[in-house]
């Protein structure tokens, strides 16, 4: 939801696709670059507490761009809300990852990464939907607090989930513990199709919207979001059923 509810909230304050392009592409951006700093204090203080503070600073970051965003703020203010708002985002999704090993067995694994796949998918099936029923009934502003109050609703029980104080081995000495994961050849290769992969995602979006701008009906760009996450469930279970078929193969 809130990708696509920034989007619309920027182009509708701003009046330009272009400053509500680079309101996403500055909150995905610091997204991305936070994401990192959050793994490594998860690891020094736990999960816990990273949730905790980082959903706190979120909760005021959204505050301070829907503030821009009722009053009518400029667009180089709008874009550096946006980034604030990406930066401060809780690392949920790294630390519900973390949790499989502990959760499922060694041998069901695969399969509980693939379930959470499809799980993400199927937000994002639902969220542009939404976005798009609330825009249509309310407004983007209380589009964007729902969002707000789902995400920190989620921290928080997640947050309940994780024991107080839970600390990850620290890394090794030497050039591992100053690079961290991106020592590691194969880790910088994944990130990189990460980053082509969720450039092009983004461009989509971008150009969804400034399409269905000349159409009737604007409700288009939602279920076109929609229909591409429906494929991506569909890859994401084939993806997880890869091994079960290829034992089931081997057995015949």
């Amino acid at each position: 939801m809130s990708t696509l509810l920034l989007l619309l909230a920027v182009g509708q304050t701003a009046g330009s696709l272009g400053d509500a392009g680079l309101a996403v592409t500055g909150h995905a951006l610091a997204l991305a670059a936070a994401s990192s700093i959050a793994g490594r204090l998860t690891d020094r203080w736990g999960a816990r507490t990273v949730l905790v503070c980082s959903a706190s600073l979120h909760a005021a970051a959204a505050t301070g761009l829907l503030a821009c965003l009722m009053r009518g703020a400029g667009p180089s203010a709008l874009v550096a809300a946006a980034a604030l708002l990406g930066a401060t985002t809780p690392p949920g999704a790294p630390v519900t990852r973390q949790l499989w090993p502990a959760l499922v067995p060694g041998d069901q694994l695969r399969t509980a990464h693939a379930f959470d796949s499809i799980t993400n998918s199927a937000a994002f099936i639902a969220g542009p939907a939404l976005a798009g029923a609330l825009t249509a009934l309310t407004s983007t502003t209380s589009a964007i607090t729902l969002t707000l109050v789902l995400r920190l609703a989620g921290s928080a029980m997640l947050a309940t989930a994780v024991r107080a104080g839970q600390r990850q081995a620290r890394g090794h000495a030497g050039r591992s513990r100053r690079l961290g994961p991106l020592a590691h050849g194969q880790i910088r290769l994944v990130l990189t199709i990460v980053l082509l992969d969720t450039a092009s995602y983004g461009c989509a979006q971008v150009a969804a919207v400034a399409l269905t701008r000349a159409t009737p009906r604007r409700v288009c760009s939602r279920r076109s979001r929609s229909a591409r996450s429906s494929a991506d469930s569909f890859t994401g279970y084939g993806t997880g059923q890869v091994p079960r078929v290829c034992t089931w193969l081997s057995c015949t």
